[in-house]
């Protein structure tokens, strides 16, 4: 099955989609960049037969999210149909680091995405393709990667491989993604997670999340006073940050969410850099405890039934603490 695509056909891919009003930078290696005033950014195949079409900076330098008039984020969706009986994400990935030296360690890394397909019968296999439109918070741009195929599942589905290959040192870990189905019959079809994005932290949870600021609140006789901050990746606007925490050893549990007062409540404080954001929480509990245990989640997705994608800092599992008169310690 051929999984590449031409520079002419990139040309002509682009040329056939201008409903959205955007800027086009088509580029190829040993030609140049061509600028096209229609649809959204897509580029051609990358040199040596790669299956990884880099694209160009996008229109929203805040959150490398491309967005039409139509409220659509990437081709796939532009010009597909959300379905996930014909292409779905399994949710299952793992990562393969390459080029390893003893002493700079693994310079780059595979990611490797598992994908389900429905195929449809009788249709041209040179046009039949699966993959990923993917782009990473904080950084402009698109890029789009082919999967290959992989092998027939006892229902007749088919199970795809997409491998996005990543210089470590250049990427913050972790990036969202639209999975996509060309079926060799003309149709697109994706899966989005709802709108919401699928996310993949390739480097871990401390990419997403993370206590950095070694703020820690102090607890004595009249309560708990004090502030924490922590760095999360700006996965999307909606996000859910919560402080989960307990007086009892975690007997009973209670929660504080993000809110407009800082009291109690998580709020935005900057943005950082590689699409990181500083959030704040200024606590204030009166009464008499001994202990104050604690963990941060971070939920992205759970829009409109979308998967929901939990990152948590609990200190390694052994969760953070705060005891009467004593600074906050880490265990």
């Amino acid at each position: 099955m051929n999984s590449k695509r031409t520079f002419a056909e990139a040309l002509e891919r682009a040329l056939h989609r201008t409903k959205a009003g955007k800027l086009i930078v088509v580029a190829n290696a040993g030609v140049g960049l061509t600028a096209l005033v229609g649809g959204p950014a897509l580029q051609g195949c990358g040199s040596e037969g790669s299956s990884q079409e880099n694209t160009v900076p996008s229109e929203n330098p805040d959150d490398g999210i491309l967005i039409g008039a139509d409220g659509k984020g990437d081709w796939a969706q532009d010009e597909g149909k959300r379905d996930t009986k014909m292409v779905a994400y399994t949710g299952e990935s793992w990562r393969e680091d390459k080029n390893c030296e003893p002493r700079a360690g693994c310079m780059s890394t595979d990611v490797f995405l598992k994908l389900r397909v429905q195929p449809v019968q009788n249709v041209n296999l040179d046009k039949k393709r699966v993959g990923v439109v993917y782009h990473e918070p904080g950084r402009t741009g698109q890029t789009t990667v082919l999967g290959e195929f992989y092998s027939t599942l006892q229902d007749g589905t088919e199970e795809w491989h997409v491998r996005v290959s990543l210089k470590k040192w250049e990427h913050a870990g972790a990036f969202m993604f639209t999975a996509w189905y060309q079926d060799g019959a003309g149709n697109t079809y994706y899966d989005d997670n709802e709108g919401e994005y699928h996310a993949a932290a390739w480097q871990g949870t401390w990419s997403i999340i993370h206590n950095s600021h070694g703020a820690s609140p102090i607890l004595n006789d009249g309560g708990l006073t004090g502030s924490l901050i922590m760095e999360l990746l700006d996965l999307d606007y909606d996000k859910d940050v919560r402080l989960v925490w307990t007086l009892d050893s975690w007997k009973t549990v209670n929660e504080y969410k993000i809110g407009s007062e800082h009291v109690n409540n998580w709020h935005w404080l900057k943005n950082t850099y590689n699409g990181m954001q500083l959030w704040e929480i200024t606590l204030d509990y009166k009464g008499s405890f001994d202990k104050f245990e604690y963990a941060v989640v971070y939920r992205h997705g759970g829009k409109n039934g979308s998967k929901v994608y939990e990152f948590w800092d609990n200190n390694g599992g052994y969760n953070y603490q705060v005891s009467k008169n004593q600074p906050g310690a880490r265990f």
